[in-house]
């Protein structure tokens, strides 16, 4: 095994990495400013944060372990590590690390996500006790082809109730109207832990 260094992440430093590891993995786009604006907004809850470096200072990998807002007593997390650098320690280190803190933090539950795409992902989770609670699919809908007429019908009714429908474009797209965008998708997008 390699001489591997922990650390805490440090926004400034290492959310640019963290980010491209983001899309890299999971395929989500976490901007170095999306992920500093849902750092600062969930800071309280984040109870892990935690980069693995090389001896000459590259970033190998992270995780990013965060209590659940609806019970203290669950998170999730994700650890990442660089394709080129996994087998070499990095992602047994860093699960270890958000073992103790989740030892340290009273929490009971600890749930993670996992591509379809990353059986050796699969793999990592399963040797440590991980089971499948539910799978979720992954759709994807290309607007340049998609017939909207259909809908035409219930969206007159929705706005006739109250509802408004509208576009980044027409409201700005300032950065005000995207933090709101971010907050209000982060509001609403689900966090679910099935219990047992």
């Amino acid at each position: 095994m390699k001489n591997i260094t922990l650390h805490q992440a440090d926004p400034e430093r290492d959310f640019g990495q963290i980010g491209a590891l983001f899309l890299l993995e999971q395929g989500e786009l976490a901007l170095e400013t999306d992920l500093k604006v849902d750092y600062e907004i969930h800071k309280e809850r984040i109870f892990c944060l935690t980069v693995a470096e090389n001896e000459q200072g590259e970033l190998m990998g992270f995780n990013w372990a965060t209590r659940s807002r609806f019970d203290a007593n669950q998170a999730y997390f994700f650890i990442i590590v660089k394709p080129e650098q996994r087998r070499q320690g990095v992602g047994r280190l860093l699960y270890e690390n958000v073992e103790q803190a989740t030892k340290t933090n009273h929490i009971k539950q600890l749930q993670i996500s996992i591509r379809d795409t990353c059986p050796e992902c699969r793999a990592f989770a399963e040797q440590r006790g991980f089971t499948e609670e539910s799978h979720y699919v992954e759709l994807a809908l290309d607007l340049n082809a998609f017939d909207d007429q259909p809908y035409n019908e219930i969206i007159a009714k929705l706005k006739s109730d109250g509802f408004q429908f509208t576009s980044m474009e027409a409201l700005g797209n300032t950065e005000e109207a995207q933090r709101k965008l971010y907050l209000l998708n982060d509001s609403t997008a689900m966090e679910m832990i099935v219990r047992r």
